[in-house]
């Protein structure tokens, strides 16, 4: 008699982590955009963020990231235990179209994925796969999704749940 197969109960989700970076220093004309540093209030609440996501989420299995400055001071100060981190130059200035295509390309076997960019591309990504207006991310925000689907590149047709509003209170 053959084996029967158990069928799956429930297909595997993926978690979006989308972080627009912390407080940094405001434009100058003696400072390139991409060299902006964070300012130390943003160094603080970019820890909090990162504690938050350790003990609410857990770590993640990849990060991208913004070459800017800005982005990996806040990578940094997050503090998350070593994971598979890439910088990636064409998330700076990148369109929230770009952010997506760079999602969609990442491995089948990452279940929870950060991408730590900046306003206005990751507002507006995070908007398109909430499909809900969130506005415009503060610095430090970040918004949680499920996706219900086994593959990154899935996610614009999968079924998205907001597993919390945008996260960024500065918690004491």
């Amino acid at each position: 008699m053959p084996k029967k197969r158990r069928p799956l109960n429930r297909p595997l989700k993926k978690q979006l982590l989308l972080l627009r970076h912390a407080k940094s220093e405001g434009m100058s004309t003696s400072k390139a955009d991409i060299d902006r540093l964070l300012l130390p209030s943003g160094r603080d609440h970019a820890h909090q963020i990162g504690h938050y996501i350790q003990t609410t989420i857990g770590t993640p299995d990849r990060i991208l990231c913004s070459p800017a400055q800005r982005t990996q001071q806040t990578l940094e100060k997050l503090q998350l235990p070593p994971t598979n981190i890439r910088i990636e130059p064409t998330l700076y200035g990148a369109y929230a179209s770009t952010l997506l295509q760079r999602i969609e390309e990442q491995s089948n076997a990452i279940t929870i994925l950060l991408l730590i960019g900046h306003n206005p591309s990751i507002s507006q990504l995070a908007s398109r796969l909430a499909r809900t207006f969130l506005g415009d991310l503060p610095t430090c925000g970040l918004v949680h999704l499920e996706i219900n689907a086994t593959c990154w590149t899935q996610i614009p047709e999968a079924s998205t749940t907001l597993l919390a509003p945008p996260y960024s209170e500065k918690r004491r």
